[in-house]
């Protein structure tokens, strides 16, 4: 029976681990699901692993000399070595477009929060006080989506209704993108036309601190920014400085550089809203997640 081992915390919120398990079970494989650092001297037993956000780099690789497929519990790859895998020969697997929905909400989520001062006003009335907070409205300003992938365009598509000017910057323009009426520009004309920008790109080396001190200085100081891509993709340390100085306005983030964020420079300032990396955490979507999971890695190893 082929072996496989599932390291993502995640894998299993949606049907329950021993459900997917037996999902497993019913192909023929054996699942493990176990933290990575409490098998990596086993890795040898596994022809199939499954990661969530454990860095899969060289040492792992070396460890797991049986492994014939390697498998994202998501979307981005950032985390596993993909020059390692090629090296051996490994296929690298991830679930595009599988949270699309539910990252595009929080988005939304995160966007009308930081808009209209959500948050901030609910630690006030908690704090004991009762102010009058003004926000701004979303209808008919114009918001930059800097990434137009199914996640970019999905979040267009729910903008609809809020009659907004969107505009987009993608290294690789999509038509869908302007059929749903969008508008391609530069980065630099998207940074200092938008009231709100949304960040949907993967990192990549090109990515890295995509944002940072130079880009916030070109943004509206009314701008606000929202992050549900990855953390690194903000240079934080830039981004606190353009918040206590009134570059621009606000924030909402759903990941940082460094999680948990215990420690980061962010943690504090008022005109942010964050959440735990949770943009991808609805019921729906991680019972599809782990479904899909098993589907994939099933037919990969069955086709070795």
């Amino acid at each position: 029976m082929k072996k496989v081992l599932v390291t993502s915390k995640s894998c299993g919120s949606g049907i329950g681990r021993e459900k997917v398990k037996e999902l497993f079970a019913r192909q023929g494989i054996e699942a493990d699901l176990y933290e990575l650092d409490k098998v990596r001297d086993s890795l040898r037993n596994y022809e199939g692993i499954v990661v969530g956000m454990d860095s899969f780099g060289e040492e792992e690789f070396a460890g797991a000399e049986n492994l014939k497929v390697i498998m994202k519990y998501g979307v981005g790859l950032e985390n596993i070595n993909r020059d390692c895998a090629d090296r051996r020969g490994i296929q690298v697997k991830n679930m595009p477009g599988v949270n699309r929905e539910a990252v595009a909400e929080m988005a939304l989520s995160l966007l009308l929060c930081a808009a209209r001062r959500v948050a901030e006003g609910d630690r006030m009335v908690r704090g004991g006080r009762w102010p009058r907070l003004t926000g701004t409205s979303l209808k008919g300003k114009t918001i930059g989506i800097v990434g137009t992938g199914v996640i970019g365009r999905t979040l267009t598509a729910y903008l609809a209704g809020f009659h907004m000017t969107i505009l987009g910057y993608d290294m690789f323009p999509n038509a869908e993108f302007e059929n749903l009426g969008g508008i391609y520009v530069s980065l630099d004309e998207l940074l200092m036309r938008a009231d709100f920008i949304s960040i949907h790109v993967p990192l990549t080396e090109a990515t890295y601190h995509m944002f940072d001190k130079i880009a916030f200085e070109k943004m509206k100081k009314s701008a606000i920014i929202i992050n549900t891509a990855r953390g690194a993709v903000v240079d934080e340390n830039a981004l606190k400085n353009a918040l206590e100085n009134g570059i621009i306005a606000g924030a909402g983030l759903d990941v940082l550089e460094r999680e948990p964020a215990s420690d980061s420079p962010l943690i504090g300032l008022g005109n942010i809203v964050t959440t735990p990396h949770i943009a991808a955490s609805s019921r729906e979507t991680m019972e599809k997640m782990d479904r899909l999971c098993v589907d994939i890695m099933s037919k990969s190893l069955s086709q070795q």
